[in-house]
């Protein structure tokens, strides 16, 4: 729902029946070909869901997905990740100097606007920012971590 609500709708919509007809009704009544087909059909999406369960809390992947071109939510999703990636591969290969990165004409203005957002915030934000970065970058070295700090 949060990247692809109307790409989904109707998947979403058959999985929320699906839930709610798990938590009203017994056990038993689920042991059926109907049910197995239901949701043997929706976990086609469990790749996706996954992805996006990587990132939906991530406030650098947000940022990137406002800003991500595309004609519908799929596409701009698709964008988002695809940018995001590159930055992964920006800070494998880079990691020894993130300052550069962080002044990429590319991504610059990404985190000018996440800076803006965070000082406007608790520390307790800025600390989560600083700890998924870490997380999804696999940073390690210490002196980038204080740069990111």
């Amino acid at each position: 729902m949060i990247f692809h609500r109307n790409l989904y709708n109707e998947d979403i919509r058959k999985i929320t029946k699906i839930l709610d007809e798990i938590e009203d009704n017994p056990i038993k009544n689920f042991k059926t070909t109907e049910t197995a087909k239901s949701i043997e059909e929706l976990m086609k999406h469990k790749p996706l869901c996954q992805k996006i369960k990587r990132v939906k809390d991530f406030l650098l992947f947000k940022k990137i997905f406002e800003n991500a071109q595309g004609h519908d939510q799929l596409a701009r999703f698709n964008d988002a990740d695809a940018k995001l990636e590159e930055l992964k591969a920006l800070f494998k290969e880079k990691s020894s100097n993130i300052g550069e990165i962080f002044k990429n004409e590319k991504y610059r203005d990404i985190f000018k606007n996440i800076k803006e957002d965070i000082s406007k915030k608790s520390n307790i934000k800025s600390k989560e920012f600083i700890t998924q970065m870490i997380d999804y970058f696999n940073i390690k070295e210490k002196k980038n971590i204080e740069e990111k700090k």
